[in-house]
């Protein structure tokens, strides 16, 4: 168990700051992700950027993804839920259209100040997206395929803890996973650290009628 994020970060960075040179982008992909990813970049001396994803949940059920919507509206649904629970696409595609344009862009215009997307520079050919967690694998399945709509291929993904099943599955998908310890039976993000501020998702990112 680790005291917070500022030590998984300080232990991250050793594992990846012999690989990292100023070809490097690191990019963000939830508010715990982007803590980790300031330090890192502030230490290693490279850019950091977020990619601004929204979570949609299931009907009064906080524990219950069912989709992802990055700020270019790329989506990524959970298939075995949304079949399981009877949902259908068309209530998740109106619930995304709401979040994207009411609660995603706004938020990404007021981090950045302006109406001004998420970019790669010329001379960053490699991504670095940092997380707190990787729990399932949507939200990060969704970050690794919008990054290569940029046409990157050298992807990393840096990330505290993951279960050993997800790690199997992600291993293929990137060039390397920096991370402190795989978990065989994964339980909760908050259960590996002594201090930990857990995401509660606001009531317009459920499903409704």
């Amino acid at each position: 168990m680790l005291k917070n994020l500022e030590e998984a970060s300080e232990k991250l960075l050793k594992k990846i700051s012999d690989e990292v040179d100023e070809s490097w982008l690191i990019v963000s992909i939830s508010k715990n992700g982007y803590k980790i990813a300031d330090y890192l970049a502030e230490k290693l001396g490279i850019e950091r950027k977020c990619l601004f994803i929204e979570t949609v949940y299931c009907q009064n059920n906080a524990d219950c993804e069912i989709a992802f919507v990055d700020e270019f509206k790329n989506i990524k649904m959970n298939e075995y839920v949304k079949t399981l629970l009877e949902i259908k696409k068309k209530k998740v595609l109106k619930a995304i259209d709401v979040i994207y344009e009411y609660k995603l862009i706004p938020k990404a215009d007021e981090f950045r100040g302006n109406r001004e997307t998420f970019k790669i520079g010329e001379k960053q050919s490699k991504i670095l997206i940092v997380d707190a967690s990787l729990e399932q694998g949507y939200r990060m399945e969704l970050a690794i395929s919008t990054m290569e709509s940029f046409g990157i291929d050298d992807i990393y993904i840096a990330v505290p803890f993951i279960p050993t099943h997800i790690f199997d599955i992600f291993e293929s998908k990137v060039e390397k996973i920096f991370h402190l310890e795989t978990v065989d039976f994964y339980t909760d993000i908050s259960d590996y650290f002594e201090d930990f501020e857990k995401h509660i998702p606001e009531q317009d990112t459920f499903l409704f009628d």
